[in-house]
């Protein structure tokens, strides 16, 4: 899960992120990209950091078709 920014939470902005994700061969996140912001700046840059720190375990076949792979993703913040 992305931290919730210190800051974002003061101001009890709210919202979800959608993205597009590249990932290696390997399954690490290599990029993100907003595809849909949240409407607040410093919730779709705590999403993306989180992302790129973020695995998939990649099935088999995956190996021998592509060594890259795109994978959508989406992550919300909400107040307590």
């Amino acid at each position: 899960m992305p931290r919730y920014p210190a800051a974002a939470r003061g101001e009890n902005l709210q919202g979800k992120v959608s993205m597009s994700l590249l990932l290696d061969d390997k399954g690490r996140v290599k990029a993100a990209i907003v595809v849909e912001s949240s409407g607040h700046p410093l919730l779709d840059e705590a999403a993306v950091k989180a992302a790129l720190n973020w695995q998939w375990k990649r099935e088999w076949w995956a190996f021998s078709a592509t060594r890259m792979s795109m994978l959508p993703a989406t992550t919300t913040f909400a107040g307590d």
